[in-house]
């Protein structure tokens, strides 16, 4: 059995069937992927012009914080 824990809120999921996310070196749950996700699409909207390189540290950083504020 694999077992996987949120980076973010340290949720432990013992079924790999459970969608849960890769960012990078990150795994995370769906609701951290969730909270995630809202906190970057109004950031991705009122950046322009837009890169990928911006994007990967923008959503790499965001995923730090959340794991130091242990969210």
């Amino acid at each position: 059995m694999v077992t996987v824990n949120c980076d973010a809120c340290r949720k432990k999921m013992d079924n790999p069937a459970l969608p849960f996310f890769y960012f990078g070196e990150f795994s995370i749950c769906e609701s951290c992927r969730d909270n995630l996700e809202s906190q970057i699409r109004p950031a991705i909207r009122g950046k322009a012009p837009f890169t990928t390189d911006w994007y990967d540290r923008f959503v790499r950083d965001s995923i730090t914080k959340a794991i130091q504020k242990g969210k």
